[in-house]
């Protein structure tokens, strides 16, 4: 792998309190996430750029971290630490040390304090494999749930990344606060089914799910998983 220099870019926003700061920098949950793994000991940071603004009337302050790093290694993952009550509001790249081109808006998870930022797409692998793309919303949460509506129409020939980004795009601004998903279908014969799906978006707010019992015949006791939004809200009006 020839040796590419990047730059990430950080929009964080941060609300501030009391209690924000009487809490430890560091715990041991973090102690333990600053191990290296395969996440991030693939990268050399060459510069750190810190940019921020403090608000003094909300208690909060906004924020750019730029970075510039060479890869000494293939991956397809970077893991971000960032302690809590800092949020990431997006994550941007630029390749090839040319940062005149528009960066790239990458997807990212976050659990805790940690942040994965997916850099080499999904969406170009399937690509290159010649898999077929599309892409379904939903607003029911059950993991059983198999009625996802199609956005748009499949993309079945499409072979550029960005119209899939496109398109993408277009549905998280429609679909905010719902769940957002891309699919792969692999048309081969002896397969001909989805060999990959991976969710993109999902509500800020997710209400969870409940454990509900029905009583049956001869004192048989059945359960389910039913979920709080779609108990409580109809549909197109659950988040």
């Amino acid at each position: 792998m020839n040796k590419i220099k990047t730059t990430i870019l950080l929009l964080l926003t941060s609300l501030m309190s009391a209690s924000s700061f009487a809490q430890p920098l560091v715990n041991e949950t973090d102690v333990l996430r600053g191990s290296l793994n395969e996440n991030r000991d693939w990268f050399d940071i060459k510069r750190y750029v810190i940019d921020v603004t403090p608000n003094y009337e909300s208690k909060s302050i906004v924020g750019v971290v730029s970075w510039k790093a060479l890869a000494v290694k293939p991956s397809k993952q970077i893991q971000i630490d960032l302690q809590t009550p800092l949020v990431i509001d997006s994550i941007l790249l630029w390749s090839n040390t040319k940062e005149t081109l528009s960066p790239i808006r990458l997807e990212f998870t976050r659990s805790n304090n940690v942040a994965l930022a997916q850099i080499e797409k999904q969406i170009a692998y399937c690509i290159s494999k010649g898999w077929a793309m599309n892409i379904e919303w939903t607003d029911d949460p059950h993991p059983r749930n198999s009625y996802w509506e199609l956005w748009g129409l499949p993309l079945f020939d499409i072979k550029d990344v960005g119209s899939v980004m496109y398109e993408l795009r277009e549905a998280r601004k429609a679909c905010a606060n719902g769940y957002i998903r891309v699919n792969a279908f692999d048309a081969s014969y002896g397969t001909e089914s989805c060999v990959m799906c991976f969710i993109t978006n999902r509500p800020a707010n997710e209400p969870g799910f409940y454990l509900d019992r029905t009583e049956c015949a001869g004192r048989f006791i059945r359960y389910t998983i039913k979920s709080y939004s779609v108990q409580s809200n109809p549909e197109g009006s659950r988040y």
